[in-house]
């Protein structure tokens, strides 16, 4: 069933607004039970615990997140968000074999993917950003 951009910009706006807050309460209101998730270079995950570990995961490495909204646009059920992503990641935060010894801040242009259900729920995300630079800012920081 298409989306209307009035509705995919909801979705985008709430989820970002959870993220920002690490609201698990107001992001698991906007998933399916079983929801596939698939983030950069990590695996992608399934199941009824994907959104936990996937929330686990970014909100436990990361102290601040900021959100910029670029564009919106949607296709059908699916709904592209392009967002400047402002992060601080926390001391001891892993990337592949890199462990952050300081905090440090990196923006990353950010390309969201989400395919929603007919009633509106996210049944499947992909997030996109390069991680090469995050990577070389853990290794540095000190």
């Amino acid at each position: 069933m298409p989306i209307d951009l009035s509705t995919a910009t909801e979705i985008v706006d709430r989820y970002l607004v959870a993220e920002e807050q690490a609201d698990f309460e107001s992001i698991s209101a906007l998933f399916s039970e079983n929801p596939r998730i698939k983030n950069a270079a990590n695996p992608e995950i399934t199941g009824s615990d994907a959104l936990t570990r996937f929330c686990r995961g970014f909100w436990d490495r990361t102290e601040r997140r900021d959100f910029e909204v670029i564009d919106i646009s949607v296709q059908d059920n699916t709904v592209y968000a392009f967002v400047n992503s402002a992060l601080r990641f926390r001391a001891s935060a892993a990337f592949g074999p890199v462990i952050a010894r300081g905090t440090f801040e990196v923006t990353l242009p950010t390309a969201l993917k989400f395919v929603v259900n007919e009633n509106h729920k996210i049944i499947d995300l992909l997030v996109c950003h390069e991680t090469t630079t995050a990577a070389q800012l853990a290794a540095g920081a000190r």
